[in-house]
């Protein structure tokens, strides 16, 4: 098979992360990633990626983010142009200058707007008839899914069983085909094509699902790869297919279920308590397969061979060792390179749709 070159749209979120592992599973990408930080990136310690290109910040520099993509694919061919995160929204707004250039798997602009804006996603799953839970829900429940317009194609659910001040701790699969059907009836309605995702709570009483947001964006997919269901492999095969793609089975019920970011864990711990005694215990709860990594898979844990990629984890656990006050900033520093801001959204609204 011929290497896939691809351009990934950032090399820091926990999102573009565990894509690049994804992705390196297969063993036939060859992976670019763009980011404001090249050196110091997570992904350039990952042996699946051939290189890291310095970027401006998408969330600081929208526009200045979005001609620099335009011009590395006029300087370079690649196959594939995959956004990690919130570029999404970037890359439907430039969808035709971009596609020009390369394959990028990401729906008309219209669709993302309509589920970016609460009133009208809020209307949308009225006509639907689908529940929606209350604006201020905490998301205990993810659902993710590929499409090819209009048709999905792969899907995965997960439950939040620990958040912590950092993020998502710990996730359990979910069998939910009543879930898989509501979100192939909203990908149906918006024509949606590439990444989708929703977050829902589940009523206790009827057991319905209830709806808080949709994202144009898979999210971190760690869990939904252990389960069997490798979520960036169908975006990089839908955004190649010439032709209608035959959807995933549902995975076996049997296939592990639990993953857990040992990272954010204790990033979590440091925040809420800045004792260093607390984040060596839950180190040591770690290592020795207990507590939140107990009957679970690492979301960390490098492929065989690609050890390197530990380095930032590594270096992370060591900062907030000896100085557990840095945690909340480390989580914040960096994220202009791949978070959609209220204010970026905007910019990116008032866009023509056309920029070189």
């Amino acid at each position: 098979m011929s290497r896939i070159k691809i351009l990934l749209t950032d090399g820091t979120s926990p999102a573009a992360l565990q894509a690049i592992n994804a992705l390196g599973l297969g063993g036939h990408h060859v992976i670019d990633v763009c980011d404001p930080r090249p050196v110091s990136c997570p992904a350039r310690f990952n042996r699946c990626v051939r290189r890291t290109l310095r970027c401006p910040s998408f969330s600081v520099c929208p526009i200045s983010y979005a001609e620099f993509l335009l011009r590395r694919l006029k300087a370079e061919r690649y196959d594939v142009l995959l956004p990690a995160h919130d570029q999404t929204y970037l890359a439907a707004r430039f969808r035709k200058e971009l596609e020009a250039l390369t394959r990028v798997p990401v729906p008309d602009f219209a669709a993302v707007e309509q589920i970016h804006d609460r009133l009208r996603f809020s209307r949308l799953m009225e006509e639907l008839e689908l529940a929606q839970a209350p604006p201020h829900d905490v998301p205990p429940n993810t659902a993710q899914g590929v499409f090819q317009h209009g048709r999905l194609l792969a899907f995965h659910a997960s439950q939040v069983r620990v958040r912590g001040s950092a993020g998502v701790v710990v996730r359990e699969a979910l069998q939910q085909p009543d879930v898989r059907d509501d979100l192939a009836r909203l990908g149906a309605r918006l024509d949606w094509h590439g990444a989708l995702s929703v977050d829902y709570s589940v009523d206790a009483a009827t057991g319905r699902p209830m709806y808080i947001e949709a994202h144009a964006r898979l999210g971190e997919t760690a869990n939904a790869v252990t389960t069997g269901v490798n979520l960036p492999q169908w975006l990089v095969r839908v955004a190649l297919a010439d032709r209608p793609l035959s959807a995933m089975p549902p995975p076996s019920a049997s296939r592990a279920t639990r993953t857990h970011s040992s990272v954010t864990g204790l990033l979590s711990m440091a925040h809420d308590t800045g004792s260093r005694w607390a984040i060596v215990s839950q180190l040591a709860d770690v290592m020795s397969e207990k507590g939140i990594s107990a009957q679970s898979c690492d979301e960390w844990n490098a492929p065989e061979g690609n050890m390197l990629q530990m380095l930032p984890a590594a270096a992370t656990i060591l900062r907030i060792l000896l100085w557990p006050g840095t945690a909340d900033s480390l989580v914040k520093e960096h994220s202009d390179s791949y978070v959609l801001s209220e204010q970026t959204l905007q910019v990116i609204h008032k866009l023509s749709g056309k920029l070189l």
